[in-house]
């Protein structure tokens, strides 16, 4: 049997009766079968591919969720499939599985309207193994349960679900967004897998621990492992203990229906034979390791043997050879004229294969030209994209693939697949722990405690320690006042004593000064906006048109971007903006709206990138992404003889081309534009200081766009000073996974576990070793220690280094061991696993660069970052590390900044003593201060910096009770948004977040909604103080002269009993001591304050200029 053709071989067969097992020799074979089925059957939904976990055997790490996913619908679904096609590669069929009642016992299904009390659908949650998080969910097999809510990701499932109940019925279905968890659509119906393969219920953890004793005796039961399982833990790696979970194991032949065939794959006894000596030799390396507490292969994996005798036993595929391979040879041009023969002498129709829609339309215009095929030649050609990479005959037909025509096979990739304001992520106090450093603005720096009551009934207040143990209680209704300190190490941070001088003389120095930095921040922002730029006009129907063309659902940050940048085009100030988004998600979609809409209006563009690899590949993105429009798009770099580049220089000069892509080479003095419209920078922290003047000067009158996914500080502190414009992508695109980030002392066995875990699942793995000079013994120890892999190097001062990139891109390579060339490199999806040699010399920005070369599929990806040892590193570099394997979710390339920022210092925009200030007193603070002197200078005003606050009193508690937002830290963030609420329609959406989140509002959780609409009503009035009670509310204003006093006068004398003026300053207004409602009946307390509360919110509106 021929492997590579076995796809259209057996699509061209007619019998679709029977349930196809496919064996693979591996799992790339398996990957390739599975995507050329897809194409040549069309029918994707009987289709159907059985992966092994892709991790090591006895490894301890946990497959990736969405494969765990996969494995299971395959299992769920396979038993009662009529027909249809399974492919599984060698190793997957020897596995030992959970059985069929397994899914059967834990597998939910659900609807509106089904009688199920909560509480016994969260145990079956828990008995199917979902794991629950304390706040909000974030990956598949996650649940949270708040009042009559309940958020699940389940594992077969595309988006997570909101479950809502009213008393013991199912009262609402919902999907929701993961990144502000808003509700996306409602459902009628859901049905749920179990998380895992294991079974984790009690029952479950039970048969583990009998079936462990037994195994190993009474013994066992002193172990970690056996203690984490009978606490109720799940620990990384449990899958090589599958069968103590269960009596009795299954096979995948377990859940083939009984009119499956089997087709194998040529040498299968060989292949299950090594695949059998290879666990068996991880079986005796690893078990010494682990205390002899493995279980033995032939309890994890059939034999050989039995795998053959179970195959036996199915009736053959019938499988016939109708693809008769087309030979190919010589170098690229003699491939070439090969091809066109192949084209020009084939009588009847011929399809063409390529890889990209870019390339497919290349060859249309390369054959149909002058110099092509002919026109009747060309009527017989059919064009398609497909997966197919190899050329073939069937009969009359012939199927040319554009891969041979390359002497190195290209291979095909199988792996593809609300705004955000800058300052509030910088001043958020998301994550904020117990002895974390904060800022109080009248009190100084001090530590945060935590969330506590002094009353069983009183509102919640926030506690800070400060020195000489003084504590302080600040309400929630103040949390504006409070901020995170940050400008230089933590550690270090002052404690101030509570109403000592030290702060006062602090923050009146850095006040005085904050006048004279906003006169010229102001200054700066006036040269701005008279800045002589153009605006660019865009044309809607085109905009959708490309739009549509956008393979992958945008996402809400990518949409809020998008629109930014298209607001700064259409204005006729330049547009200055940086994108900030991490590696992966989506910051080149937001620039080719841009460069579309500006081409469209008659200019040119240039893309500037900081290396040759990178400049190259936004080349041929660019290329492809505008396959089909009327764009000439052309390259400027070393790939180009001096010839084509002066041709490429004059053309730019005349006009004749739309977008060049180059790297720095586009800044020198002989390139000149006819008429450049917008320049695209990508990763600007990579470019030297001489071309950053470049840069600047381009700002003056051109739009500028820059890409980044870690700023450097003074970067982030132009943003948030107001001088850049920023956009923050930090949603993940759907399905992406964290990459697991794994800190750890040079251990030969760690490496060699690494790049085997990812060369068995056909991946390639990044070695990156930033030392030219010993480059060559650490690729000799690799290749000591994993002899049957290949290994390249790479770094710089190659002169063929884009080649040997190209190779590896192209899997000629499984290990590039390489300098930080590979930074700013091509996108490789197969590779998921890099390895940092000396990641202690590397700042965060270059960390979160290297760490996003992996983890650009739907694969688990992982990041080891070897050091010496801990104790032998420097304080920053310890803090780095620190902050990076923490920082280590999707998207946290903006916070990593942050923290840059924060280490590093913020870098001078005004003068000198702006950094020195933020040390002082924390950015988040001086950027308040600066913030609110810069909008009082607008107004023609000195900022008071010390005017007097609302201070309001409802009488009744208002906070967010525990048993509505369990998780303290959820609590806090939701009070500070709040505080910053800036207008009611800001109130009245978090209200809807909380009701869609957490449930109905319960009384505490309104009144803090009322006074957050009376803190923004008094606020504007100048009311110095609101006091409500059940018999009197009083009202006292600072500035009169603030209101319209009209509609109180009228109140007062139309009512004077009820209303009275205490001055000229205060006014009350009197209850009496039971209330009833229009049919007589009188009103409970809570009612009482809601009427008396919408009245003072009707007297505040009247009063209102």
């Amino acid at each position: 049997m021929n492997p590579t053709f076995l796809p259209y071989n057996l699509s061209r067969q007619p019998e679709r009766k029977h349930v196809q097992l496919l064996i693979a020799p591996d799992a790339r074979t398996g990957e390739y079968w599975y995507e050329n089925l897809k194409y040549w059957l069309g029918d994707p939904a009987s289709l159907y591919w059985f992966s092994d976990w892709e991790t090591l055997p006895y490894d301890q790490y946990t497959p990736h969720p969405d494969l765990i996913a996969e494995r299971l619908r395959v299992l769920a679904e396979l038993p009662t499939r009529t027909h249809g096609i399974v492919i599984a590669s060698a190793a997957a069929l020897r596995q030992r599985l959970c059985p069929q009642t397994h899914l059967d016992k834990y597998g939910i299904h659900l609807a509106v309207g089904d009688h199920l009390a909560r509480d016994a659908f969260l145990q079956r949650l828990i008995d199917a193994g979902y794991q629950r998080n304390p706040h909000h969910i974030s990956g598949k097999g996650e649940y949270a349960a708040r009042g009559n809510i309940i958020d699940l990701y389940p594992m077969n499932a595309t988006d997570p679900i909101r479950l809502e109940w009213l008393d013991d019925d199912v009262d609402s279905i919902r999907t929701f967004a993961v990144a502000d968890q808003r509700t996306l659509e409602k459902r009628e119906h859901i049905s749920i897998l179990p998380r895992s393969e294991l079974d984790l219920s009690d029952a479950g953890r039970i048969c583990y621990r009998q079936n462990a004793r037994l195994h190993y005796g009474e013994k066992i039961v002193n172990s970690p492992l056996y203690q984490q399982i009978s606490e109720g833990k799940t620990p990384q790696g449990l899958e090589y203990y599958l069968p103590l979970f269960y009596d009795d194991t299954a096979t995948l032949f377990d859940y083939l229906p009984k009119n499956s065939q089997v087709l194998a794959c040529d040498d299968l006894p060989a292949l299950l034979a090594r695949h059998a000596s290879w666990c068996e030799q991880r079986y005796q390396r690893t078990n010494p390791l682990r205390e002899n507490r493995l279980l033995p292969p032939d309890a994890l994996w059939l034999t050989p043997e039995e795998t053959l005798a179970r195959l036996a036993a199915l009736p053959p595929v019938p499988y016939k050879e109708r693809a008769t391979a087309l030979p190919f040879s010589g170098d690229e041009g003699e491939r070439d004229q090969q091809w066109r023969t192949y084209i020009i002498e084939q009588e009847g129709d011929i399809t063409l294969h390529f890889p990209s829609k870019g390339s497919c339309e290349w060859w249309q215009n390369s054959l149909s030209a002058p110099f092509g095929v002919g026109k009747e030649t060309f009527s017989k050609l059919h064009f398609v994209v497909s997966p197919n990479r190899h050329s073939f005959r069937d009969g009359d037909a012939v199927h040319l693939a554009e891969a041979d025509l390359h002497t190195i096979q290209v291979e095909q990739n199988h792996r593809h697949n609300r705004s955000r304001d800058p300052a509030a992520l910088i001043r958020s106090l998301q994550d904020l722990s117990p002895g974390t450093a904060v800022v109080h603005a009248d009190f100084g720096v001090g530590r945060y405690l935590g969330l506590e009551k002094l009353e069983e009934d009183g509102d919640e207040l926030i506690a800070i320690a400060y020195a000489k143990g003084a504590k302080l209680y600040v309400p929630t209704a103040d949390i504006d006042l409070i901020t995170r300190y940050g400008g230089s190490d933590p550690d270090n941070a002052p404690l101030h004593e509570l109403g000592g001088k030290s702060w006062q003389t602090t923050r009146r120095k850095i006040r005085d000064s904050l006048h004279d930095t906003a006169a010229e921040l102001l200054a700066l922002y006036a040269k701005r906006e008279t800045a002589s730029g153009f605006a660019i006009a865009t044309d809607p129907a085109q905009q959708f048109a490309v739009a549509a063309d956008f393979p992958y659902a945008l996402t809400a940050d990518q949409q809020t971007a998008i629109g930014e940048v298209m607001t700064d085009l259409t204005r006729p100030q330049p547009m200055d903006r940086i994108v900030c988004g991490d590696v992966g998600f989506g910051k080149t979609e937001v620039a080719v709206r841009a460069i579309f809409a500006t081409i469209h209006d008659g200019y040119q563009v240039a893309l500037i990138a900081p290396t040759t690899l990178l400049a190259e590949q936004h080349y041929r993105n660019l290329q492809e992404r505008f396959e089909g429009y009327p764009l000439i798009i052309e390259s400027l770099s070393r790939f180009k003889s001096a010839a084509e580049a002066k041709r490429v220089i004059e053309r730019l000069k005349a006009g004749s081309i739309d977008l060049i892509i180059g790297t720095h080479r586009l800044l020198q003095k002989d390139i000149a534009f006819k008429n450049l419209g917008l320049v695209v920078i990508d990763e600007e922290q990579r470019f030297g200081v001489r071309h950053k003047e470049k840069l600047k000067s381009l700002r003056s009158n051109v739009n500028l766009l820059t890409l980044t996914a870690t700023p450097i500080p003074r970067t982030l502190n132009l943003a948030l000073s107001g001088l850049r414009d920023i956009s923050i992508i930090t949603t993940p695109p759907a399905g992406r996974q964290n990459i697991q980030t794994i800190l750890t002392e040079w251990d030969i066995e760690t490496i060699k576990d690494a790049c085997e875990r990812e060369h068995r699942r056909g991946g390639q793995t990044y070695f990156l070793h930033n030392d030219i000079a010993s480059i060559e013994r650490i690729a000799h120890i690799l290749q000591e220690a994993l002899p049957e892999q290949r290994i390249a190097i790479g770094h710089g001062q190659m002169r063929e280094l884009e080649p040997l990139m190209r190779d590896f891109q192209n899997r000629h390579y499984d290990i590039l061991i390489a300098t930080t060339i590979i930074e700013s490199g091509i996108d490789i999806p197969n590779a998921n696993t890099i390895i940092i040699n000396r990641a202690d010399k590397f700042g965060l920005s270059q960390l979160h660069q290297l760490r996003g070369r992996v983890g650009r599929s739907h694969h688990q990806a992982y990041a080891y970052l070897i050091t010496p040892n801990w104790n032998t590193l420097g304080k920053d570099a310890q803090r780095r590390l620190e902050a990076f394997t923490t920082l280590d979710s999707l998207g946290a390339g903006f916070l990593l900044a942050r923290q840059d920022l924060e280490i590093r210092g913020a870098g001078e925009i005004l003068g000198d003593e702006q950094s020195g200030q933020i040390q002082q007193i924390g950015i988040s603070y001086y950027l308040d201060l600066l913030e609110r002197s810069v909008a009082a200078l607008k107004n023609g005003e000195t900022a008071d910096l010390d005017a007097p606050r609302s201070n309001i009193e409802l009488g009744v508690p208002a906070l967010l009770p525990d048993d509505y937002v369990y998780d303290p830290q959820e609590r806090l963030v939701l009070y500070q948004r709040f505080a910053q609420s800036k207008s009611d329609a800001d109130i009245q959406d978090l209200a809807a977040e909380l009701i869609d989140r957490f449930g109905a509002l319960p009384f505490a959780a309104q009144n803090l909604i009322a006074r957050s609409r009376l803190r923004r009503r008094a606020d504007k009035l100048a009311i110095e103080h609101i006091s409500m009670s059940e018999r009197e509310t009083r009202v006292r204003f600072t500035d009169p002269a603030r209101i319209n006093p009209e509609p109180l006068l009228k109140r007062i004398q139309s009512d004077p009993g009820r209303y009275r003026a205490n001055s000229n300053s205060a006014i009350t207004i009197n209850y009496p001591e039971t209330e009833t409602n229009s049919d007589g009946i009188a009103l409970s307390g809570e009612e009482r304050f809601t009427a008396h509360l919408a009245e003072l919110e009707a007297i505040l509106t009247e009063i209102t200029p």
